[in-house]
């Protein structure tokens, strides 16, 4: 199932980027899709990640992310009317690498956290977080905050900002050659639609 769920819309003189993120525990709406193998899987209601779960089957390969990708791109439209145009699928170890290619990542931890299920342990204060780190911080839940998926939603959305002013800091998105080579290495571990699918396109659109 899907870890994490935003919704970005780019607009289209390029002068503001708005997002939002859809709790993964929402009970939702799935309409019918095709799976993976092929099988119709039945309209119904569920937790909105069931949705990518409905898609992808028991596959772990690009044919079944993208499948899993289809199944919830439906239930967001569904849900919120809205078209969506492309999408970006990060797996974990792909996430890691985002983060290690910029250099990690400074954060700052309002707590001490001690989470063995995340991996993840940190002072509270400023901290620099790498790949590793990052990826437990994204996907803590019950050790920070009050436990909910909200406020992990909040830590999640904090990490992403973070991460752009990382690249901005650093000129990548000014920097053709280091841009071109983040874009590469980007490309190396993520699923993305037509649209996005070219170290051009990512580019540019950076």
């Amino acid at each position: 199932r899907s870890d994490t769920a935003m919704i970005m819309h780019i607009s289209a003189d390029r002068s503001r980027v708005d997002v939002i993120s859809i709790p993964r525990d929402t009970v939702v709406d799935i309409p019918s899709c095709t799976s993976s193998d092929g099988s119709t899987v039945e309209e119904s209601e569920g937790q909105f990640n069931t949705a990518f779960a409905n898609g992808a089957g028991t596959g772990s390969d690009k044919k079944a992310v993208t499948a899993g990708v289809a199944c919830t791109i439906k239930t967001v439209e569904r849900l919120t009317n809205i078209r969506i145009d492309e999408f970006m699928v990060v797996d974990f170890t792909g996430f890691e690498k985002m983060v290690d290619s910029l250099g990690g990542v400074p954060m700052y931890v309002e707590e001490d956290v001690s989470d063995d299920k995340a991996d993840l342990y940190l002072d509270k204060g400023c901290n620099t977080l790498n790949g590793a780190q990052a990826l437990g911080y994204a996907r803590a839940r019950y050790s920070l905050g009050d436990g909910s998926d909200i406020s992990r939603i909040g830590r999640q959305q904090q990490l992403v900002a973070a991460m752009m002013r990382t690249a901005k800091s650093k000129n990548l998105l000014t920097d053709m050659t280091s841009l071109y080579g983040f874009a590469t290495s980007a490309l190396e571990t993520l699923t993305v639609s037509e649209g996005l699918g070219g170290v051009d396109k990512l580019a540019g659109l950076a």
